[in-house]
Parts: C-alpha cells; sequence; structure tokens
C-alpha cells in the first residue's frame, strides 16, 4: 500500500511539471509574436526637403511612436507642435498635418495605431 502511494505521489508530480512546462514554452511564444517587428513608409515634407524611409514598429505602436522613433519632435496635447525643429506657426496658421495611407487622419498621432505597409506622411500646411 505504501508503494502504491509513492508511485501514485510521483505520477502526480510529473504530471504537475509538464503541465506547468506546457505553459511556459506557450507564454514564451506568445512573447515572439508580440516582438515581431513590422515596417511603415514615414514621409516627413518641409519646405526644404522631403524625407522618406521605412521604420520598423512593434506590435501597437502609434504613428507618434513611429515618428519619434526617426525624429526629434514636440508635442502638445497628442498634437506634434515641431519635428527637427521646425516648429508650426500659429500667427501664419501653419499645423503639422499627416496622413495615413493617403487619409487624413481625425485622431491625434498618439492615438493613431500603425500596421505593416502603411505609408505615413507628414508635412506642415494652413489650417482652413
Amino acid at each position: 500500500m505504501k508503494k502504491l502511494l509513492i508511485s501514485l505521489a510521483l505520477i502526480f508530480s510529473c504530471l504537475l511539471l509538464v503541465a506547468c512546462g506546457n505553459s511556459q514554452a506557450s507564454k514564451s511564444a506568445d512573447k515572439k509574436t508580440d516582438t515581431s517587428k513590422q515596417s511603415v513608409t514615414l514621409i516627413i515634407k518641409t519646405d526644404a526637403k522631403t524625407t522618406k524611409e521605412e521604420v520598423s514598429f512593434k506590435k501597437g505602436a502609434t504613428v507618434r511612436d513611429v515618428l519619434k522613433s526617426k525624429a526629434k519632435i514636440e508635442e502638445k496635447g497628442g498634437l506634434i507642435t515641431s519635428i527637427n525643429g521646425i516648429k508650426q506657426d500659429q500667427t501664419a496658421g501653419k499645423y503639422w498635418f499627416f496622413k495615413v495611407n493617403g487619409k487624413l487622419s481625425n485622431t491625434g498621432a498618439d492615438q493613431t495605431k500603425v500596421k505593416s505597409g502603411d505609408k505615413i506622411e507628414f508635412y506642415m500646411d494652413v489650417y482652413k
């Protein structure tokens, strides 16, 4: 009887270890998926020049995250006020705008999620 209880305890322990081991492997696979990188095209247009480059990002990134990874920015309330030292001009009514895939965004850069293959274009224009 004692041997039977010991055998059952060993079998239960082995099953418990196997079950926990599978859980860890699953979590590890999930981590790899979350950190996989994707890319977008980032275009910044100014009066002087236009820059265009492919930018990698992690899942869940926003337009602001992508821009911040490649340019020095200033922001206020989720709106971009300066890119690489070129500031908006409130007296002239010129502000930074951005389009995603050719469409003007109706949310701030900090709230707009990016998807792989997106084309993000920042430009300064007069607010009408």
